[in-house]
């Protein structure tokens, strides 16, 4: 009985240990996957957005780090496909379809679950009420908001790319300028009531009156 112990008990001290480090591994994986991902899908939409609504990216980088790739800028489409099908080759359907449905909601997953997410796990009503306070007065001056950041970004654009004086002369101007704005705009808002509380009163009062004509 004692010889058999001795010659079951490396076997199952062998595959214990084989199937802890097997854990480990499929944790490290799964692990490394998640940082990828959350990795590469603000970054491709920060891109996006330079892209298309800034000034070309690829070109500018090319030219300043080394003009000698820029072959890669004009096949970068077909070296982006000759990597997505290497990925596709060396891991599964379901993790590729899995990527690209992450990478392409990622502004719908970061608004609906992960920020939402993130205020749970805090379970904190003043964080809550200030960022909803936040989203509510952004869309609110939506107008003013979105005059100042193309104006700073074009500002800044220019101001990176740009030789010109005359145009140097009125990014400085202007950039100050708007920054002033913003400061003032945002000292007069302390003291205005905010939009969550704004819209807290009109439902009061809609109900009140809802009642009172109910009532009567």
């Amino acid at each position: 009985m004692e010889e058999n112990k001795e010659e079951v008990s490396p076997a199952i001290v062998t595959q214990t240990t084989i199937t802890v480090e097997s854990k480990k591994e499929e944790k490290f994986l799964t692990r490394l996957d998640s940082v990828l991902r959350q990795t590469i899908a603000p970054l491709f939409w920060i891109y996006a957005f330079v892209k298309l609504f800034v000034f070309d990216l690829d070109n500018y980088l090319v030219q300043r780090v080394s003009p000698g790739f820029y072959w890669v800028i004009q096949f970068k489409f077909v070296i982006l496909l000759s990597l997505i099908t290497i990925f596709w080759l060396l891991t599964k359907n379901q993790k590729v379809i899995g990527w690209f449905l992450y990478i392409i909601f990622y502004p719908f997953i970061l608004v609906f679950w992960k920020i939402p997410r993130f205020l749970w796990r805090r379970n904190s009503a003043i964080l809550t009420t200030a960022l909803l306070n936040a989203v509510l007065s952004f869309f609110q001056s939506f107008k003013f908001n979105f005059i100042t950041a193309t104006i700073s970004l074009l500002c800044v654009v220019v101001a990176f790319v740009s030789s010109n004086k005359y145009l140097l002369i009125i990014t400085t101007i202007l950039l100050p300028i708007i920054l002033i704005i913003l400061v003032a705009r945002r000292f007069t808002s302390v003291f205005r009531p905010s939009a969550l509380y704004k819209i807290h009163l009109k439902v009061v009062s809609y109900l009140s009156s809802y009642g009172q004509k109910s009532y009567i």
